[in-house]
């Protein structure tokens, strides 16, 4: 891979020229030597904004991934990807895909076959020739200066943001838990990028629309991390919230091999020379080989962009015996207001204190063709994400359905989608794929109920309650009115877990669970 971290002095000055520095900027000839490394051409059309937390044990993968992506690339111009990248000490001393083996934070522009040192500005004023900047990955401050500065010297007609790190829906297990009533460490949370060097902050799920607004919102965004293909997520991030927002989603509602995504097949994908179908690819799970489309960098759309990240990830996992249990799916955000209303309607309709929703839970389980059949975790206390579409699928057969039944909308949010080969053989393509939260409440946990002590799973500021902003709460899918009538899911989940009192005018577990209905 050839770095230019030394440029001979002649080429530079001749390439100073043509590179020219963001308004209102000088610089010098010895500046543009040692702070002012960058490609001179940049693309108009997209800005890949590639935010690697490797502050953790998955350093050496999201190597391989800088690698993958830098050669999958056709040219450097085609289009900008720019990464934010955080290091650490004691996983992997690789100093041959960066340059160096670093462990701070830096940013670099990835092109073809070659990787640049890039300044950060004002946005970044530690990173750059001769500084040590460590960054805390975690904090939603850091992702919303790397989308400024993005945004402020990339400028593009289209916008793509990838996390690379852990992701957490409901994480951890008994073992990991402590057996403290006081203590949150481990308990569940729906967050991504964990950051060692920074006590393992990472960003919360309303942290992220909390810190950011609507003039950092992207057209596709791209969890490389487990858990996070949920509704709760997609709909904390929906189009014209006036929040931080994205117009399509890229996730899975499962575990993300350590690998990650395929970026060398995935960037392929986009080209100049190679626009159109051109030759096949076999998809092992059917045996039948598909086109494999091209797209030109100027045409490519985000829906577009988002196929091609599900379609190689199938490839990739399915082309291998260690991935037969993955899945991923691309989301229509624009279509999960709709998705959330019929379920809270299916929720108000099954009534207060009704027992059919365990029924209905039971029925997910057991479902042949769950997304989870083949995992007994995902089957259990302690990680309950269960399919949506297979949700609707029996409560539309049991309830009185609706005109349109939620496995409808659903089938209508989700683009696209696989299950790895380890699921169930019927799995439905572009139906299912997107999971939610479905707990047992009522399971025994330490002195109360698996309910009261889920209280990340609520729509109130926990860090209000707690001198903590442990687990921070704040999910805009959790509403509640406390008019004492079940208007919606997260308000059936409580008056079945936590059921409120008229004498006492509370509920049992209101200082664990927040969150009335």
């Amino acid at each position: 891979m050839n770095f230019k971290y030394a440029i001979l002095g002649a080429i530079l000055l001749l390439e100073l020229v043509s590179c020219p520095l963001p308004d209102g900027e000088t610089n010098t000839y010895a500046e543009s030597l040692t702070s002012y490394i960058d490609y001179r051409n940049k693309s108009t059309d997209w800005t890949v904004m590639y935010y690697v937390d490797g502050d953790n044990n998955l350093e050496t993968y999201l190597l391989d991934d800088i690698s993958e992506l830098s050669e999958g690339l056709e040219s450097t111009d085609l289009i900008n990807v720019i990464a934010l990248v955080d290091r650490v000490d004691g996983y992997s001393s690789d100093s041959s895909v960066l340059g160096s083996d670093f462990t701070d934070t830096r940013l670099f522009r990835i092109g073809s076959g070659e990787i640049y040192d890039i300044p950060g500005k004002e946005y970044f004023p530690d990173i750059g020739e001769n500084l040590s900047g460590e960054y805390n990955m975690g904090d939603g401050e850091t992702l919303k200066s790397f989308i400024e500065y993005c945004k402020a010297y990339y400028p593009a007609e289209n916008y793509a943001l990838i996390f690379s790190n852990h992701g957490g829906g409901v994480r951890g297990s008994v073992s990991d838990r402590s057996t403290s009533e006081s203590s949150t460490a481990a308990l569940p949370s729906k967050a991504v990028c964990y950051d060692d060097s920074s006590n393992g902050d990472c960003l919360y799920t309303a942290e992220i629309t909390d810190i950011l607004d609507s003039s950092h919102s992207v057209d596709l965004m791209v969890y490389d991390a487990c858990d996070l293909g949920l509704v709760e997520i997609a709909y904390q991030y929906r189009p014209n919230s006036g929040d931080f927002s994205a117009d399509y989603m890229a996730a899975s509602s499962t575990t993300v091999w350590g690998y990650g995504l395929p970026y060398d097949a995935i960037f392929e994908r986009i080209s100049r020379s190679r626009s159109g179908t051109t030759g096949y690819r076999s998809n092992v799970k059917d045996g039948i080989d598909y086109d494999t489309v091209y797209y030109s960098p100027s045409s490519l759309t985000p829906k577009e962009f988002g196929l091609i990240i599900v379609e190689e990830q199938e490839r990739s996992t399915q082309n291998s015996s260690d991935g037969t249990g993955e899945a991923f799916s691309l989301y229509d955000l624009s279509a999960v207001e709709a998705v959330v209303g019929e379920l809270n309607n299916k929720a108000a309709s099954l009534g207060l204190g009704t027992g059919d929703l365990d029924t209905a839970q039971s029925a997910c389980i057991a479902y042949e063709d769950s997304v989870y059949t083949s995992s007994a975790n995902y089957n259990s206390t302690y990680y309950p994400h269960y399919d949506l579409y297979d949700f609707g699928y029996y409560i539309d057969s049991t309830d009185s359905p609706l005109e349109n039944g939620i496995k409808e909308y659903v089938d209508d949010m989700v683009v696209a989608s696989f299950g790895g080969s380890t699921f169930s053989s019927d799995f439905k393509e572009g139906e299912e794929g997107l999971g939610f939260f479905f707990p047992d409440g009522d399971d025994a946990y330490l002195d109360a109920t698996r309910w009261a002590y889920e209280w990340w799973y609520t729509g109130e500021d926990t860090g209000a309650l707690w001198d903590d902003s442990y687990l921070y709460g704040k999910l805009d899918f959790c509403t509640a009115d406390d008019d004492g009538i079940v208007d919606g899911w997260f308000e059936l989940l409580q008056s079945l877990y936590n059921p409120y009192d008229p004498q006492s005018q509370s509920s049992a577990y209101d200082a664990y669970h927040p969150g009335r209905y």
